[in-house]
């Protein structure tokens, strides 16, 4: 059973030499190591060459982490991928913990693990209700219900498997480890995942989901994912009724929803016309979040006046019943 870990890699250079000593240092070593230099303008490939000689650096124009991702994947010789971001770091004993479940599921797809995320030196783990060492399966339907089992970095992928479905989607903006967990599992693979925390995910200031607008686009761009696969469409293996279809896109709209207005962002008319058709929340809830989030002077008015409206016609049907 050969492993090949494949490293994507921009303007890494306060990162990269932390991520390949984390490969480096597993309890069981990895076969070949690959770090994809997508079109870097700092020192990256220069680190790479310098300290970490028997790694194979490729350089190639830049193409984004997806097609990154499918450059390294293309030329690993391993019959099994382990992705890893060059901002994040294995825990030494990930391989060998991944490796031993896999032999024990030889037909699996890949097997992902608990993911500890470190942000200005805070660690906080990932929550499971199972019970920590523990195995279990993952299904298609596991990927539509949350942003868990999402890092795909987290992942040992059987290569076989990657390349029958052509890999990460390099049109999609994000969410294209959702995309690719779907379509594997809709090709009949079947996932496992590990209940130990073993990949360190270091979310920075640059981080796609963190701050501002991050968690509404990521947000979206799963939206944009799980739409593939309506049943209407028939672009993808029908594997959902409509209407489990319309429930669960529902919620992603109505996750969409609560992100913008935790974090107090605007939304595009249009994607408020399609949430206020397709979320879980009714329309009415829908616009008090738009409004609580775009427009909370406006909100906190209408708010007012509402509740005012409701007091003053409820008096008025008291007074009209006596009569």
């Amino acid at each position: 059973m050969k492993i090949s870990a494949v490293i994507p890699a921009y303007n890494a250079e306060d990162t990269i030499a932390r991520a390949l000593r984390s490969v480096v240092n597993q309890t069981h070593p990895v076969d070949e190591i690959i770090v994809v230099d997508d079109g870097s303008t700092d020192r990256t490939a220069e680190i790479v060459q310098e300290q970490f000689p028997q790694v194979i650096c490729i350089r190639q124009e830049n193409a984004g982490v997806s097609a990154t991702r499918n450059r390294g994947a293309e030329a690993a010789s391993g019959e099994w991928i382990a992705f890893l971001d060059s901002d994040d770091e294995w825990l030494p004993e990930k391989i060998e913990r991944q490796k031993a479940v896999i032999e024990g599921h030889p037909a699996i797809g890949g097997v992902a693990c608990l993911i500890i995320g470190v942000c200005n030196g805070r660690e906080i783990r990932e929550s499971t209700p199972f019970p920590l060492g523990t195995v279990r399966a993952l299904t298609f339907h596991d990927f539509w219900e949350g942003p868990s089992f999402f890092v795909g970095a987290s992942y040992i992928f059987c290569k076989d498997a990657f390349d029958r479905v052509a890999g990460f989607d390099d049109q999609l903006p994000s969410a294209e480890e959702t995309d690719l967990l779907l379509r594997m599992t809709a090709y009949g693979y079947q996932f496992m995942v590990l209940q130990d925390h073993l990949y360190v995910h270091h979310q920075t200031v640059v981080s796609l989901t963190r701050g501002g607008e991050g968690p509404l686009r990521l947000a979206q761009a799963r939206i944009a994912a799980l739409e593939r696969w309506n049943p209407k469409t028939g672009s993808k293996p029908r594997l959902l009724s409509q209407a489990e279809y319309d429930a669960k896109i529902g919620r992603a709209y109505s996750l969409a929803i609560r992100t913008a207005a935790v974090h107090r962002v605007a939304l595009e008319p249009e994607f408020i016309g399609r949430a206020t058709q397709l979320a879980a929340h009714s329309p009415l809830r829908v616009w008090q979040l738009f409004m609580a989030s775009c427009l909370p002077g406006v909100y906190r008015l209408w708010l007012l006046c509402y509740k005012w409206g409701r007091r003053l016609a409820g008096r008025v049907y008291r007074s009209l019943a006596r009569h």
